[in-house]
């Protein structure tokens, strides 16, 4: 490959370098034909990468060609594989963890106290997560979204049956006790199993509503990602709620964490399609927005703030604003991603509309000059490298 790349970079140059050539022989249809067959060459190989790059490259700049049509369909082929083995994986490794997760949490709901149930529930278990999970992607189209969607399902409905178990006291019993003198007391007794039943079939339920909400939608990575922070953030900023609103108690409490929780999840999955935000760009927002809140918990500290309201205040301001100034900031991400994605393959510097990426550039089959014969310039086939690949937009 090193010796591949050496010898493509010294081609590049000798073209650059070379006198001015004569119009060639070869049109565009045979050139995307020869670069067609290359990429399938590639693929054969089992260098998707670089199969993808080049059928990019066809379907971008010979779209008017058969080859350009064949490669747009193969591509399109492809980038869906590639997003369907991408979930798949996502899904294999949770499934396992889930069921080494309930390996344990099963024996514990029925207060075993002995450590061979636990030994032997991740024996079996975290086989039978993995089995599960590999026999449900064979039989259904996955990707990382709707993968992401059913892990997060599991993940949030843990957390809700253990929150609403506490709200409610669900499990938990009285018990009435008299001494020697008829005088009786009622006191309360928390149950030990309730919490971990009520977070395995929480996690059961959820994940089996993430399973029916994938099966009925293709999900986005970015609505994914979208979901989850919305769901972390609706929680933090309810919890904050709580503080400047005097809400007492801890099943209050609770109970705003929860449903402000719920919200954020809800928040983000009606606005993860309306957005169209990418994975990256929810979490360079949500990233800024954690930035913001430290930024506020550090005034906190400088400024010695004593007030709880107050105290609870700056960092809920601070993370609002830094989450306002990461969407602003963001707001060109994706389509700049896109827009040097469709050309990384083919450059090794690429500058669009002032800004810069580098990439590694990927050599393409191409009829090389090789010198002057009768007043014709000999071609001969070859490989040439891109280095340089920029446009700019001028205002008035």
């Amino acid at each position: 490959m090193v010796r591949l790349i050496r010898r493509s970079i010294t081609m590049a140059f000798f073209l650059v370098l070379a006198p001015g050539a004569a119009v060639g022989q070869a049109t565009a249809a045979d050139t995307a034909a020869v670069l067609l067959e290359a990429a399938s060459r590639f693929q054969t190989q089992g260098d998707r990468r670089i199969a993808e790059a080049l059928l990019a490259l066809i379907a971008r700049d010979y779209a008017a060609t058969p080859a350009g049509a064949t490669a747009a369909e193969r591509l399109a082929g492809l980038q869906g594989t590639a997003r369907a083995e991408s979930g798949r994986v996502e899904l294999i490794v949770w499934g396992t963890l889930y069921g080494a997760w309930l390996g344990t949490g099963v024996p514990a709901m029925f207060g075993a106290d002995d450590p061979a149930p636990y030994g032997a529930g991740l024996l079996i278990a975290a086989p039978v997560g993995f089995a599960a999970a590999r026999a449900y992607v064979r039989s259904t189209s996955m990707s990382l979204g709707q993968a992401r969607a059913i892990r997060w399902g599991s993940i949030w409905g843990t957390w809700q049956g253990i929150g609403w178990q506490e709200v409610f006291d669900i499990g938990d019993r009285t018990e009435r006790l008299c001494d020697q003198f008829n005088n009786c007391y009622e006191y309360p007794v928390e149950s030990e199993r309730a919490p971990v039943t009520a977070a395995v079939l929480g996690g059961v339920t959820g994940l089996a509503t993430g399973v029916a909400i994938a099966r009925s939608s293709d999900i986005s990575p970015g609505t994914a990602t979208l979901v989850e922070f919305g769901s972390l953030w609706g929680t933090w900023y309810a919890g904050a709620a709580t503080v400047l609103l005097d809400v007492d108690g801890e099943d209050a409490v609770l109970t705003w964490l929860l449903l402000g929780g719920n919200a954020g999840l809800l928040s983000g999955a009606l606005a993860g399609p309306r957005l169209g935000w990418s994975a990256g760009r929810a979490r360079l927002v949500s990233i800024t927005g954690v930035a913001g809140l430290v930024v506020g918990l550090g005034f906190d500290l400088l400024l010695e703030v004593d007030d709880d309201k107050t105290a609870m205040a700056i960092p809920l301001a601070t993370s609002v604003i830094g989450l306002a100034l990461g969407t602003s900031w963001t707001r060109d991400y994706d389509a700049t991603r896109r827009e040097l994605g469709e050309r990384a393959a083919t450059a090794l510097v690429n500058v669009r509309n002032g800004r810069l990426g580098v990439s590694v550039p990927i050599p393409a089959p191409t009829m090389l000059p090789l010198g002057f014969e009768g007043g014709r310039m000999r071609r001969a086939p070859g490989l040439s490298l891109r280095l340089l690949d920029a446009s700019f937009s001028t205002g008035r």
